[in-house]
Parts: structure tokens; C-alpha cells; sequence
């Protein structure tokens, strides 16, 4: 198999695993926000995405571990490390892995200081973005931005000069 045939299989894995996450928080009416390299490529940023994160309620990540344990590769817990506190379950759908957070006690270790900094999201501040021709609640670009500074990995510096090649679009807040 060629790269283009990989690359669209992966394409075509990441859009049915996203069509099968956001009809799963549509069906259950769960607030959440896409977070990560997802938001990024949301934004205006071209790489491959590694996997899908994003921040839910924390009661509702709980019902989502049981209704969908049949997908999950690492179980509920609280996982430290990597520059990350975070309640979250690890899922496989199609190939691709998601990552499903608690968007309340969350911290991210500061690249500049080594110092734990809260992740404070509100799920009510979205911009609706169609990544992969699906609308979905995204955080907003100034948030984004915020939030790969403070990790400043290579991938988030690489979203970050990406970011700031794209135009930004207009967004609608939920």
C-alpha cells in the first residue's frame, strides 16, 4: 500500500471515529470542547493528527467509561505525567486513539518553570469549527494558542508558527 492509500485510510479511520464520538456526546447531551492537535488543524494548522483530545464534565466522563468500555485502552483514572494531571480514559475507535479528560481539575506543567498550571476551561466558550467536514465544539483559537505556549513542546511550537500562517476565520461562540 502506497502513502496516499495510508493516508486516506487514516483519514477515513480519524472522520468515523469522530463520527461515532460526536454522536455518542450529541445522543447523551454531554457539553465538551475539542482540545489538542484536532483544535489545532480546526484553526488553520495542516499536520497529522495523533489522536483526539477533549475535556468533558467530570460526571459525565465517568457514565462515558462505562458506555463505552468495550473501546477503552487505558481505564478511568487520574494519570500524571508527560506535563499532564489529568482525570481521563483512553479509547480506540477505528485505529485511531481519543482521549476523553475531565475539564475541571486539570493541570499542565509549564515548559518555561516546571510549574503545575490549572487548565481552567469553560465549556460554554467554543468556537464551532468543521475539521474533517464535522462540526464540533473547538477551543477558541486565543485559548489554543494560551494553552501550546505554556506546553511548548515541538508539536505544539510547530501548531503554534502554523497557527500564525493561517488566516483566522470567523468564529460563531456557542
Amino acid at each position: 500500500m502506497d502513502d496516499l492509500s495510508t493516508s486516506k485510510q487514516r483519514e477515513a479511520g480519524i472522520r468515523e471515529a469522530l463520527v461515532q464520538l460526536l454522536s455518542m456526546l450529541w445522543d447523551r447531551e454531554v457539553d465538551y470542547l475539542i482540545v489538542g492537535g484536532l483544535a489545532a488543524i480546526a484553526h488553520g494548522a495542516w499536520r497529522p493528527l495523533n489522536d483526539i483530545d477533549l475535556l468533558v464534565p467530570e460526571s459525565d466522563l465517568h457514565e462515558i467509561a462505562r458506555e463505552w468500555q468495550a473501546y477503552q485502552s487505558k481505564p478511568l483514572d487520574r494519570h500524571v505525567g508527560g506535563q499532564w494531571d489529568v482525570v481521563y480514559a483512553q479509547f480506540v475507535i477505528e485505529g485511531i486513539v481519543i482521549e476523553i479528560g475531565s475539564a475541571s481539575d486539570t493541570y499542565i506543567q509549564r515548559a518555561d518553570t516546571g510549574q503545575w498550571h490549572p487548565l481552567e476551561v469553560d465549556l460554554a466558550q467554543y468556537e464551532l469549527r468543521e475539521p474533517f467536514d464535522l462540526r464540533m465544539k473547538v477551543m477558541p483559537r486565543r485559548e489554543l494558542i494560551q494553552y501550546k505556549q505554556l506546553l511548548d513542546r515541538a508539536v505544539d511550537r510547530d501548531d503554534l508558527w502554523m497557527l500564525a500562517q493561517a488566516e483566522p476565520a470567523i468564529s460563531r461562540q456557542g
